[in-house]
């Protein structure tokens, strides 16, 4: 029997969190200008889940950062 899983990626990234919604758009807003590509970003700010609000930001670097409303 041959197991049907050929391949998991596992994506690992850093998580910061802001205070609330407008601070979450400023931030998308500024973000290419500083080295940032939005990740996901046709799904914003609910990329997680619906009840989740967060940006998913990369950078050239490859280092991936979520940004919460905690």
């Amino acid at each position: 029997m041959s197991n049907p899983v050929h391949h998991i990626e596992l994506w690992t990234h850093d998580l910061a969190e802001v205070e609330d919604r407008p601070t979450l758009d400023a931030l998308r807003a500024g973000a290419a200008e500083n080295g940032w590509s939005e990740l996901i970003a046709d799904a914003y700010p609910h990329a997680g889940s619906p009840g989740h609000t967060a940006l998913f930001v990369e950078n050239v670097q490859g280092s991936a950062l979520e940004i919460v409303v905690a």
